[in-house]
């Protein structure tokens, strides 16, 4: 099946249509944000992350 000229177009105009459109993007809780953190060490433990995911239940929820 071939992309037509067109076709291209449009799909390039997505990521713009979408900018577009939403007005804001969340921004990542700061536990998540110690998590990546953490989790980028060598030597972690799991009550280090435990301590970081009770801190957002969503979060954890998620990663659940």
């Amino acid at each position: 099946m071939a992309i037509s000229a067109e076709n291209t177009q449009t799909i390039s105009d997505i990521p713009n249509k979408i900018l577009e459109t939403v007005s804001a993007f969340p921004s990542m809780p700061k536990a998540g944000i110690k998590l990546r953190a953490l989790l980028s060490e060598k030597n972690v433990s799991i009550d280090e992350i435990e301590r970081i995911m009770r801190q957002d239940p969503g979060l954890a929820a998620n990663v659940l």
